[in-house]
């Protein structure tokens, strides 16, 4: 992205998080993860053994959730200052998918 942007260019990017309704199951192996410094925690090689029985035959194999922090801290270190990254909920969600607010990711990074 870096390289396709000009200086000021935007990069607009919605992610989700570890902490979506769907795979909240697996949000405990991504603390234990976190925790022992892994650099993607939020990488899910088996998504049906953490999704939510009633959505499993929908996920993807591999999944990966993102924290605002990793994602900004990965665009800061590429040449990029953080505009805004923070987590939201999105209208309609199933219920299934919702926990508290923070489902997904929204990040604006302005290359420097």
């Amino acid at each position: 992205m870096h390289q396709t942007l000009k200086k000021g260019g935007k990069a607009f990017l919605q992610m989700q998080s570890p902490y979506c309704g769907q795979l909240h199951a697996f949000l405990p192996e991504y603390e234990i993860r976190k925790a022992s410094g892994l650099k993607w925690p939020g990488e899910i090689n088996e998504s049906s053994l953490y999704a939510a029985p009633e959505i499993r035959h929908m996920m993807a194999d591999f999944n990966h959730v993102l924290e605002a922090g990793i994602v900004a801290e990965v665009f800061r270190s590429a040449g990029f200052s953080i505009e805004y990254a923070d987590y939201y909920t999105r209208p309609g969600l199933p219920d299934v998918c919702r926990v508290d607010g923070h489902e997904n990711l929204g990040v604006v990074a302005i290359r420097i």
